[in-house]
């Protein structure tokens, strides 16, 4: 009974949260910058992904518009031409 207690016990100490609660105030603290730094990061790689796909979608439209056009200039007429 007391062997099975103990295994519990320590078993609950190496979780991730019981290792974090047991943690000094410096290594939580690095934990936690860590942990938005990677929020973050992923914020970045998600926004870049959306933009993109947005370009991707937007440049397949304009191809699409210039196959189905007769006539070149008009076009870019039509199309408001960046340069």
């Amino acid at each position: 009974m007391m062997q099975e207690m103990a295994v519990a016990a320590s078993n609950s100490a190496l979780s991730p949260i019981g290792l974090f609660l047991q943690a000094d105030i410096v290594v939580k603290s690095v934990m936690i910058g860590l942990l938005l730094a990677s929020v973050w990061t992923w914020t970045i790689i998600v926004s870049g992904s959306m933009s993109l796909a947005r370009a991707y979608k937007s440049s397949k439209g304009f191809e699409a518009d210039f196959w189905k056009s007769e006539d070149i200039d008009k076009f870019y007429e039509g199309a408001g031409r960046h340069d």
